[in-house]
């Protein structure tokens, strides 16, 4: 299968951090393998679609979202709808997020 070699490796490094999970814990749960993750993190080899769909979906998020070569711009992603009258992000898990 062809990989994909031009996926923004910052936009997966940010919604791991937004979800509060590591690397490890991303590639246990989407069942896409430590190593593929870590060497698109590192630039060394891009994902199959079926293994990008896999982390896409696990974080929530569309494909073509890590396709994007620009910055995650936070203010569009978190809308003020989802804070608190103290204007603060709740601490969802990732299951309600979604």
């Amino acid at each position: 299968m062809e990989r994909i070699d031009f996926i923004n490796a910052e936009r997966v490094r940010w919604c791991c951090y937004d979800a509060g999970i590591s690397v490890d814990e991303l590639a246990l749960e989407s069942s896409v393998s430590l190593d593929s993750l870590q060497n698109m993190l590192a630039g060394k080899a891009g994902l199959t679609f079926n293994q990008l769909s896999k982390v896409a979906d696990f974080l929530g998020r569309g494909v073509l979202f890590f396709l994007e070569e620009n910055e995650v711009q936070e203010e569009k992603v978190h809308s003020v709808k989802f804070r608190s009258l103290a204007n603060q992000k709740p601490n969802l898990s990732l299951k309600l997020k979604k």
